[in-house]
This record gives C-alpha cells, sequence and structure tokens, in this order.
C-alpha cells in the first residue's frame, strides 16, 4: 500500500498591520473651528465724548466765574465808600465805585489869565554902597503884591518888569510866579546919588510853556 503525496504546505507570509481598537469612552479626538478675525475698536465715540465733556467744563467753569464777578461787583456797590474814596469823587479823580464811572461833568472855565494891573511891585533895598558924587550901588529884591483872581498853582507866569530911577537908563528883569509863590532874585544897580529913588512896574506877563 503506497503512501499518499504529502501536500506542500503553503506560504501565504505574516498578515498585514492593522490600527490597534480605539481605547474604549474616548470619542475621536476633533478640531474646533478657527475663530473669527478680531474686528478692530473705533476711538471715535470716545473723542466725541472727550470733546462734549471738556465743553461742558469749560461752560461751567465760565459761569462760575460770572457769577463771581457779579457778585464781587455787587458786593463793592453795597460796601460804603471811604473818606478818602469820597473826596476822589467828589474831586472827579477816579470812579467812586469800580466799573461804575462818574457821569460826565461839565468842565470848569479857564482862568482869567492876570493883567499888569493886578501887579503892584516895589523896591526892597537890601544894601547900599555910595561914593560921593559918583553916586551909589544899590542891591535890591522886587517885592510883589497881588491884587487879581486867584492863580492855580499848576500855572506858571513870566512877570517882566522895568525899574526907573537907575544911572543909564531903566532896568528890565523878570521873574516868575506860580500861584501865591513868586521867585525874584536879587538885583545890582547904580544911582546917581543917595536920594535917588527907584521905582518898578510890569511891562508885559506870559505864560510859560504856552
Amino acid at each position: 500500500m503506497t503512501n499518499p503525496d504529502p501536500v506542500p504546505p503553503t506560504d501565504s507570509g505574516p498578515p498585514p498591520w492593522q490600527p490597534p481598537p480605539a481605547p474604549q469612552g474616548f470619542p475621536p479626538p476633533s478640531f474646533a473651528p478657527a475663530p473669527p478675525p478680531r474686528q478692530k475698536k473705533s476711538f471715535l465715540p470716545w473723542l466725541i465724548a472727550g470733546g462734549v465733556a471738556v465743553v461742558l467744563l469749560l461752560c461751567g467753569g465760565l459761569g462760575v466765574a460770572v457769577t463771581v464777578a457779579a457778585d464781587r461787583i455787587e458786593a463793592q456797590a453795597d460796601k460804603p465808600l471811604s473818606a478818602w474814596e469820597e473826596e476822589q469823587a467828589r474831586r472827579g479823580e477816579q470812579d467812586p465805585i469800580p466799573g461804575f464811572p462818574l457821569e460826565p461833568t461839565e468842565e470848569a472855565a479857564p482862568a482869567v489869565p492876570p493883567v499888569a494891573a493886578d501887579f503892584k511891585l516895589t523896591p526892597k533895598i537890601t544894601g547900599r554902597q555910595c561914593f560921593g558924587s559918583a553916586g551909589c550901588n544899590i542891591k535890591f529884591k522886587v517885592k510883589m503884591a497881588y491884587t487879581g483872581p486867584a492863580l492855580s498853582e499848576d500855572d506858571t507866569w513870566a512877570v517882566t518888569y522895568e525899574v526907573s530911577g537907575v544911572e543909564d537908563g531903566p532896568m528890565i528883569g523878570t521873574f516868575e510866579v506860580s500861584g501865591e509863590r513868586y521867585n525874584a532874585d536879587e538885583e545890582l544897580t547904580h544911582t546917581s546919588g543917595p536920594k535917588k529913588k527907584l521905582t518898578i512896574k510890569v511891562t508885559d506877563i506870559e505864560r510859560v510853556g504856552f
């Protein structure tokens, strides 16, 4: 009895690789969609709001300043004037209340200028030296008496005078008058003898500076 022929073994190779099964209870990973791009914020509303706030603050500050100024003016109006302020207001040199000027007043009439007849001049002898027939040296000052309208201290008048009785003709001189004050310098002249008298008369009056 013969043995049947043996079946040659088949070489099919190793089985193909299979991925391991996913663990139980964990879902497969998922990827969230990308977020949309962020939009840039606009600062225009903030700028507008800030500008409005600044304007409101300025208006409020201006209103406060006006109110304070009005209160101060009202307080000044209610405050009694001092003696000095009343005197200045009476003389018209300043307003009695700051911010409330005085009503215009009529200007005073210009002062009447003096004339020659208002002055009486006499010589006051301050020194005398005689030399016999050669005559005498005389020192004198002009003494003034004024009878005209009152003269202002702000005005100065030049009074020109003529001295008679001196040798070699009349002597001319000038002095200034301001208000009740006058300035006459000492003069030196010569006469023909001790009995010769000096007389003075006004020849011209002129306002200084005009």
